[in-house]
């Protein structure tokens, strides 16, 4: 692949599980978004996102043998074109081709799922406290007194909200609901994976991870009911891997390092570098979810040790 006009051929070197799925048999559909390092396809209804050889591993992700600099724009990838799949070859326009016989499927490496406790929670503060951002939804995770952006006053009745229903779902409290409050967080924000959706999909992933499956679960049948409704469709399909516990390798990557307590500084780093907020809006759905959850179980006395 060049940043010029010719046609190219490439190969599909790894694939994320959503993607694995979405490209299993022959289908059509178009582009629908291009970026610079990556550009989003709608093949039957699902999305699938195309980067070079140095994309970053998800759900939705296809990394392909593009070169690390290259850029999918300047090689006339336009929205609009016609994608279809025949053959295991996935065809963009009559500008691209990309083979999928040797792909791999990516699928993030589990981990033991008790391995919440205050050390943890003392890394992501730490880290927060030296490289607090002044956007997003961070501040409200952990320093309420931090300076909003333009659209953190909306989130902070939501996220609250939903802080409450899950205190009541982890302490199982007679007053708590079964349904999540959920919608006046979707969709908040600006960018393809608002904030909101950003903070939902990783407390989703979270709580995955953890093994909280009851309480995972009423959280994930939330998000799939109203995430098609209150915010746009690429967004809702990663929230819906999200309800897969399925998310960025930098998350996985983070969750890992938490539970071994070991490079922390540097998983944190890459997570919080996705986006502009994105990566900080995901870390604080983990931290509220880890903080309530390790709160509820020490004043029980079921909390694990630190």
């Amino acid at each position: 692949m060049t940043n010029n006009s010719d046609p190219f051929a490439l190969e599909i070197k790894r694939l994320g599980p959503v993607a694995a799925r979405t490209v299993s048999q022959n289908t059509m559909g178009n582009v629908v978004a291009v970026f610079e390092k990556c550009f989003y396809v709608k093949l039957d209804g699902a999305f699938i996102c195309i980067g070079n050889s140095d994309f970053s591993d998800g759900p939705l992700n296809v990394v392909s043998s593009a070169p690390a600099q290259s850029s999918w724009s300047a090689s006339g990838v336009q929205l609009g074109d016609r994608a279809y799949i025949l053959n295991k070859c996935l065809h963009i326009g009559s500008r691209a081709s990309f083979r999928l016989s040797k792909a791999e499927t990516w699928v993030p490496e589990p981990i033991d799922p008790s391995w919440t406790c205050a050390s943890t929670l003392k890394s992501i503060k730490d880290f927060y406290s030296v490289f607090s951002p002044s956007e997003g939804l961070m501040p409200l995770a952990i320093d309420a007194s931090g300076t909003p952006d333009r659209f953190l006053p909306q989130a902070e009745t939501p996220i609250a909200t939903l802080k409450d229903w899950l205190q009541k779902s982890f302490k199982a409290e007679a007053s708590f609901t079964k349904e999540a409050p959920v919608e006046k967080l979707l969709g908040l924000g600006p960018g393809l994976t608002p904030s909101g959706d950003d903070f939902l999909g990783s407390m989703l992933i979270t709580l995955h991870s953890m093994d909280l499956n009851e309480t995972q679960t009423v959280l994930a049948k939330g998000v799939l009911e109203h995430a098609p409704i209150c915010t746009n469709p690429i967004s809702a399909q990663h929230l819906c891997a999200a309800t897969e516990g399925l998310g960025s390798i930098s998350l996985h990557h983070l969750f890992k390092a938490l539970h071994a307590g070991q490079d922390q500084a540097q998983a944190l780093k890459d997570l919080t570098a996705i986006g502009h907020t994105s990566g900080w809006d995901a870390l604080a759905g983990v931290y509220t979810t880890l903080d309530i959850w390790h709160d509820a179980t020490q004043k029980n006395g079921s909390g694990q040790k630190d």
